[in-house]
Order: structure tokens, then sequence, then C-alpha cells
């Protein structure tokens, strides 16, 4: 049986290997749209609608195109449901987990960051030594030095040291939003600076916030609906574009949540 999807639209950018990317769902060539037109953008989804993917293919050609200096990406930092504890490292190791499904969206796009390679002054034996030329051959490779110097442009901002700063002439991605609290999201929201887009992704149905914080993510789209510049696109399992069970998965989920909503209500 043949599953693939006939594309909407013109290419919204070409993947590192020269292939064209399209939105494939009339829900996600509305998201695309959207972001052209808001300068801040809430889009709610399930989990495969490819949100977060379009949304970084959407800042990623924004960027090529220089219609901005940089690209903010920030992440709550919440584990689903799984207490990992306190990660080591500097503030780039810690966040650098919760930062990987970002990059992954990013790598698709482009080459993955060239690692850093260290100087070494020890003598070494002629394997080393062919290593070490093989090293710098790639770091001086014209396409290794593009990637480089683009993925400069990226910068990784916690919310949790968010505050006071501002992003200005910057695209700036959110993602797993259903996971910041109320008050987060306002610190995040009044970060714009001038010349800046913001785009906020999220699922509502899959928080991991403990019952007793309310998800800012909800609360902003109910508190900012008819603001003139913000938007809202709401995903549904029919833009789902990952493996064909995971759209009969989540229905199968969600009739069971509805159906628990039933008996409790029938229990009041």
């Amino acid at each position: 049986m043949n599953t693939k999807r006939k594309p909407f639209g013109d290419p919204i950018i070409h993947d590192r290997n020269g292939k064209p990317i399209h939105a494939k769902t009339h829900g996600q060539y509305e998201l695309t749209q959207a972001i052209d037109k808001y300068d801040i953008l809430f889009v709610n989804g399930p989990a495969g609608t490819g949100k977060t993917f379009l949304s970084v293919c959407k800042a990623v050609k924004a960027i090529d195109d220089k219609k901005f200096k940089k690209l903010i990406l920030t992440r709550p930092a919440v584990e689903s449901g799984e207490e990992l504890g306190a990660l080591p490292g500097d503030i780039n190791d810690k966040i650098s987990p919760y930062m990987k499904p970002l990059y992954q969206c990013i790598e698709k796009l482009k080459a993955k960051k060239p690692p850093v390679l260290r100087n070494n002054n020890t003598k070494t034996g002629m394997k080393k030594k062919a290593r070490k030329k093989t090293a710098i051959k790639t770091v001086t490779n014209t396409d290794t030095q593009f990637v480089e110097s683009w993925y400069k442009k990226i910068e990784v901002s916690p919310l949790a040291y968010m505050r006071g700063l501002t992003f200005e002439d910057a695209f700036i991605l959110m993602d797993e939003a259903q996971n910041v609290s109320e008050t987060q999201m306002k610190l995040f929201l009044t970060r714009m600076g001038v010349g800046s887009k913001a785009i906020i992704t999220g699922d509502a149905s899959q928080s991991d916030l403990n019952r007793s914080t309310r998800s800012g993510f909800k609360h902003a789209q109910t508190l900012l609906t008819g603001v003139e510049g913000i938007g809202f696109v709401t995903l549904t399992e029919n833009d789902i574009v990952r493996h064909k069970l995971v759209k009969d998965i989540i229905l199968r989920y969600e009739q069971k949540d509805s159906f628990r909503t039933r008996v409790y209500s029938n229990q009041d």
C-alpha cells in the first residue's frame, strides 16, 4: 500500500542532501503560513504532527535568508516521569539532553556539528600522525567550516537563566511548552525584543508538570486570544506523519482518557 502523501505548497527548505521538504498535510501547511504571519505563534498538537520539525525548518530558512541574526532555542528541563537527578558538567552539559530533539531536527537540514579537536603535542607513531592529518583535513574542509559558522548563530537559553535577557533580531523557538509553568511562560514571552519572532510548540495532552502546577501553555492560549500579532494553530491526529501506528496509539489513549473522564463525572 502506498502511503506517500502529496506535498502541500512550495518547498519550505531543502535538507542537507538537497531533498525538498514540504508540508504533508493541510494542517501542516496552515502552520507554515501562520509562522510567516504572526510574531508570536502557539502551536498545539499531538506527537508526530511535525510541529517542532516544521518550526525548525522555518527558523533555519529564515536564518539562511538573513531575516534574523540568530536562533534562540529553549526547552523546559522536565523529565517524563523519571527522575534522573543532577546531571554532571557545566550548564551546556546539563541542558544538552533536553535540547537533543531540537538539534536532531537541525541536523537533518545541516551537517552535524563537528567535534572540537584538541591539540596533542606528544610525539606519536605513524598511525597517530596519520589520524592527526585526517583530522586537520576535516577541520579545514569548506563544508565543515560553513557548518561550524552556522551553528554559532544558535543560542541555547535555559528558562532558569532567562530573566533580564532581551532577544533582538532573533527567531525564538520554545519546544515542549506544555511543561512550562504560568510564571515561566510570562517570563519567556516578555523576553522578546525588536525584530524577533517566537514560536511556542507543545502538546497540551502530555504535560509532565506535577498536579499542583498549572500549565502556562494552556493558560497563555486562553489569556492571549484576540491579541493582535499573536496566532494559534492546532494540529490533530490527521496531521500525524510518523509511523502509521502512532495515530492509532494516540486515538486509543484519547478514548481511554475520555472514558475515564465520563466515569469520574458520573461518580460526582
